[in-house]
């Protein structure tokens, strides 16, 4: 972190983005009415970068056990 904030104060910023590498463009799961269905999602960053972030569902009957994530090798259950 001390390297990060002194090359800040030489305006020296870190300019690679990192990417997302999903297993497919899009995720869909399938179950039957009246069962739980419980699946994992697994993701990584590009070039072994670390992220952050949190995953959410626009549907209400959707329910995310992890929903925070933290690291390089990221599986939310």
């Amino acid at each position: 972190m001390r390297k990060r904030i002194w090359r800040m104060s030489e305006d020296k910023f870190d300019n690679q983005i990192p990417q997302l590498i999903l297993p497919a463009d899009t995720l869909e799961f399938v179950g039957d009415e009246g069962k739980k269905l419980q699946e994992e999602l697994q993701f990584s960053c590009s070039e072994g970068g670390h992220i952050r972030g949190m995953v959410y569902s626009s549907n209400p009957y959707v329910r995310i056990l992890k929903p925070q994530f933290d690291g390089t090798d990221i599986t939310v259950p």
